[in-house]
């Protein structure tokens, strides 16, 4: 995978693992269009390449990342008009947090569920590489698969998520990797009833 963006690096690891990280500490890694353009590259070429089993998206320094690039968009207010846009869907917390900007701490943020998990900055990357190596050990076919039934159910169209389901549970039987990971559950299974 070519490395095009110098805000962002992209770094390949063991087992189908693909780092990328936001590369501007200075600004907490804020997205400018470069940045935005590179990622929807990376995030492209990644989802057609069979090698990548698994992608982690990291930033350098001590923030992830801030958001926006603010000042660039100040910049060019006056060039463009920024087009409307819609929010349908949302729970009322997450509409609360749009209209307000409210930035939330860590604890937070794992309360209003909008992380998983909390790790010490010196562990993330490292613990994000794990659940990431896990992840592209997994079935990937059927992750696929889940990501197209949950895109459905995002679109409110819950019949379609619901065919979708029961179609791909039956493909997801029939498939090498299913019938494996079938027999490696049901191995597991059974040493745990044994013990």
């Amino acid at each position: 995978m070519a490395q095009e963006n110098p805000h962002l690096r992209q770094e390949w690891r063991e087992e189908g693992v693909l780092l990328l990280t936001l590369d501007r500490p200075e600004t907490l890694n804020a997205l400018s269009q470069q940045m935005v353009d590179g990622l929807a590259a990376a995030l492209g070429r990644a989802e057609r390449d069979r090698i990548v089993r698994c992608l982690v998206i990291t930033g350098a320094g001590r923030g992830f990342c801030s958001g926006g690039d603010v000042r660039a968009m100040g910049r060019h207010s006056k060039e463009a008009t920024a087009p409307g846009s819609e929010v349908e869907g949302w729970e009322a917390r997450a509409r609360e947090l749009f209209f307000t900007a409210d930035v939330l701490d860590a604890e937070t943020a794992l309360r209003y569920g909008l992380v998983n998990h909390l790790y010490p900055h010196e562990e993330l990357v490292e613990r994000g590489l794990e659940l990431a190596r896990r992840l592209a050990q997994g079935p990937v076919g059927a992750y696929g698969r889940m990501k197209e039934v949950l895109r459905a159910a995002d679109a409110g169209d819950l019949l379609r998520a619901l065919e979708l389901e029961a179609m791909y549970m039956t493909l997801s039987g029939l498939t090498s990797e299913g019938r494996q990971f079938l027999r490696r559950f049901l191995e597991e299974r059974g040493s745990r009833t044994q013990a």
